[in-house]
């Protein structure tokens, strides 16, 4: 009889969620991962409260067991068998991810810690898009999204700041992600576009997150 797939709550920015998320692909099991807007304020809701009433990522339910804390998951997991080779694969993408993962930590820790605003600097938005959907590789290999990119082919410079673009790209995208995973197989992609207007100076360049998700209900507008 097939195992019933892991619910691994997580936060892709969050260390203890890849602490976990290391020992699931190092395990090979099916999981079935549930992507927690912690900025949007998801571990204060009491949906999520009533799965660790401490408020925090990550936390996993397997087969009506619902562990709380990275360390006993990770000791739960432990009784599991590896598949070494699916193993070495995935402990190779999620340590680039966790690299990436830990600069933009690093630099939010410094723009809270500082008194100064920091001056945008020139940055390719291109490169911005390509260096943030790998942080967002488990999330689509989870729910099978293809993700499709229409870049300019040209260096597209804008100023700002490259790990707040990566924030809100991200939180773009896990929104795009979290509309798709439930449509049918055929209609889940996420499309992500570069658009350069210069209609009005000075020109702009037009970021683009478009999915074909089941949108916002009537009832919550």
């Amino acid at each position: 009889m097939p195992r019933a797939p892991i619910r691994f709550h997580h936060y892709p920015l969050s260390g203890h969620s890849h602490r976990v998320e290391l020992m699931l692909t190092m395990l090979g099991l099916p999981v079935e991962r549930v992507f927690v807007d912690i900025p949007g304020g998801a571990t204060r809701r009491p949906e999520f409260l009533a799965l660790n009433p401490f408020g925090q990522v990550p936390v996993i339910e397997d087969e009506g067991t619902i562990v709380a804390d990275s360390n006993a998951a990770l000791n739960w997991l432990a009784h599991e068998q590896p598949d070494l080779g699916r193993a070495r694969a995935g402990i190779l993408a999620i340590t680039k991810d966790a690299e990436r993962a830990a600069k933009i930590l690093a630099h939010i820790r410094g723009m809270l810690s500082s008194r100064s605003v920091q001056p945008y600097q020139p940055c390719d938005i291109c490169t911005v898009i390509r260096e943030t959907l790998p942080l967002i590789r488990a999330e689509i290999a989870g729910h099978a999204i293809r993700v499709d990119t229409v870049l300019l082919t040209e260096q597209t410079l804008v100023m700002g700041d490259v790990i707040q673009l990566q924030q809100v790209l991200l939180n773009l995208l896990m929104n795009a992600i979290e509309a798709s995973k439930d449509v049918p197989a055929a209609r889940r992609a996420i499309l992500v576009s570069t658009d350069l207007q210069r209609d009005d100076p000075p020109a702009s360049v037009v970021v683009g997150v478009s999915d074909a998700g089941v949108g916002i209900a009537e009832a919550d507008l």
